[in-house]
């Protein structure tokens, strides 16, 4: 006659099954983790990633897209926006241009000190978008800058919701762009965000990497 199973092992085999469960169930809405963009314009930055976030299948809540309604029109008052809000998300990124602003150097350290990362154009946002089309190599302003992203959306200023849309396909190309010219500002011993630059690439790469599976 056969020993009956010892008390020990059954409580190995709950504890098997108990693992195995866990292992099938996929993430709770809890333990997603979230994400806070936080950007300088109420609508060219903030439908850019909120249709972005559409495109990658994130659930609305796991991004949140913040436009200036919230969080301020300058950078410092992006990151001090950010830094308060930092511990409700895992990752928190500022968007934000060059510009004229002040203390512009002064928000980039202040969001390194706290944790925060940042998506920079020089000397606009629509430089990032004119990448998807062309090199930018030499020093141009923002007036310019938009002027020549017009001559390919030609209802730009009517029509920042479809932005996204127009240019996404040509997302890597934008993306070697911008990787070249920090390459090349580096090369020349100047910062990073040296006009032309844009740092938005980074921003949509980490979209990238961790959308929903």
């Amino acid at each position: 006659m056969k020993n009956p199973p010892s008390q020990g092992s059954k409580k190995q085999r709950k504890a098997t099954r108990r693992d195995r469960s866990l292992q099938r169930k996929p993430p709770s809405r809890d333990e997603r983790p979230r994400f806070l963009i936080v950007c300088e314009g109420e609508k060219r930055e903030k439908y850019y990633f909120e249709k972005m976030r559409s495109y990658y299948r994130y659930p609305e809540p796991a991004v949140e897209v913040v436009g200036k309604d919230g969080s301020g029109t300058n950078p410092k008052s992006l990151v001090k926006y950010a830094k308060v809000r930092k511990h409700e998300f895992d990752a928190v990124w500022c968007v934000f241009d060059r510009d004229e602003h002040e203390y512009f150097n002064e928000a980039i350290q202040q969001a390194k000190d706290n944790g925060i990362n940042t998506a920079i154009s020089n000397p606009c946002v629509e430089l990032w978008f004119l990448l998807h089309f062309k090199d930018q190599r030499r020093h141009i302003e923002r007036d310019a800058a938009k002027s020549a992203l017009k001559k390919r959306i030609k209802d730009y200023d009517d029509d920042y919701e479809g932005v996204f849309q127009r240019i996404h396909g040509d997302v890597e190309a934008a993306k070697k762009r911008a990787k070249d010219l920090r390459a090349t500002h580096e090369r020349n011993g100047n910062a990073e965000t040296e006009n032309p630059s844009s740092s938005v690439d980074l921003l949509v790469d980490f979209l990238e990497i961790h959308k929903p599976q």
